[in-house]
């Protein structure tokens, strides 16, 4: 029986009443490149038995970082392919190569990866949950895929099957990098043999062109807590992303203006200014909605995070969750 991140949330807050402790993973993302990054999502990832979780929590408190991970040799020369160029459209999620048969579906779960195109040169795109199909952070050389981001070398093997070509390419999730696990396979048929060297991803741009409206309850110092999916996901007593977030400090100050830091205690460039309840990125054209709650005496501001994933995908935002300086 699956539980949800919730549900987990759930059961260890109340085992923690006591305990201030933050569970770390990594972080997926980067303000600096907006062309967004295939997300290290552990899709099919083994579910953890909550003994499980318990036996391995002191672990998780000194942080995620302090776990040895797998990492493959990502420093390949490019070697072309002629037969991978052109997209490419998921089929199936199977556990071995041998698994797959065209006729019969071997998952029936909503799959997270839905097409990849292989680009002349080692570029690619990809389209994942039913987003729009846009730039990718990942590239390829002759036999395998190379995630930069998680330092990972995925091999695929291409197989005519009933008058089809089917690619079979490891899926290298956290399963693997940190449990070490054998990885699965996601299978995809080619749809076409198409150059999409030129291929132009559509951007998305919010309304920017507000007037400044003074809201008081946002102006102050805020640090970054927790980056959560849903404002509902935040638990102060959990944080599942608790380390390595990209922005680390806000100032909101008065007529409008605002200094963000990032992890690196850096202030971020971009042209940014607020009013109302939205901060405004100038630059991508982003207006990000901005919720200010109190729980248990503490003030925490959850923000928009309008990343690649929304401007070039078209996803839903996710969220910073920052804590009111005292």
């Amino acid at each position: 029986m699956k539980q949800s991140k919730n549900e987990i949330n759930n059961v260890m807050e109340n085992a923690l009443q006591n305990t201030s402790t933050s569970i770390s993973f990594e972080s997926l993302w980067d303000l600096h490149s907006n062309k967004n990054k295939i997300k290290s999502k552990y899709r099919k990832a083994a579910l953890i038995p909550l003994i499980v979780i318990f036996s391995l929590f002191s672990c998780f408190t000194i942080g995620y970082a302090g776990l040895s991970r797998l990492v493959d040799k990502t420093d390949l020369p490019f070697v072309d392919d002629s037969e991978v160029i052109g997209k490419w459209e998921t089929v199936d999620f199977v556990n071995d190569i041998s698994d797959f048969d065209p006729k019969k579906q071997f998952t029936y779960d909503k799959l997270y990866l839905n097409d990849l195109v292989f680009i002349k040169d080692g570029e690619m795109l990809d389209r994942i949950e039913n987003s729009n199909l846009t730039y990718s952070n990942s590239t390829w050389t002759k036999g395998v895929i190379i995630s930069p981001q998680m330092e990972t070398a995925s091999k695929y093997t291409i197989k005519e099957i009933n008058g089809g070509k089917y690619m079979f390419m490891e899926w290298k999730s956290g399963d693997y990098v940190i449990r070490f696990m054998k990885p699965n396979y996601y299978v995809l048929k080619q749809v076409d043999a198409n150059d999409y060297s030129s291929y132009e991803v559509p951007k998305l741009v919010d309304k920017i062109d507000y007037l400044f409206s003074n809201n008081t309850e946002m102006i102050g110092h805020w640090e970054s807590v927790d980056f959560i999916e849903e404002i509902d996901d935040f638990r102060p007593i959990i944080l599942w992303n608790g380390d390595n977030l990209f922005l680390k400090e806000l100032d909101i100050l008065e007529n409008g203006s605002l200094v963000i830091k990032n992890m690196d205690n850096q202030n971020i460039t971009a042209e940014l200014s607020w009013t109302g309840d939205l901060i405004i990125n100038h630059d991508e054209k982003t207006a990000s909605k901005c919720t200010i709650k109190t729980i248990k005496d503490q003030t925490y501001l959850f923000i928009e995070w309008k990343s690649g994933d929304y401007v070039y995908r078209g996803m839903k935002p996710q969220y910073y969750v920052l804590k009111k300086a005292q």
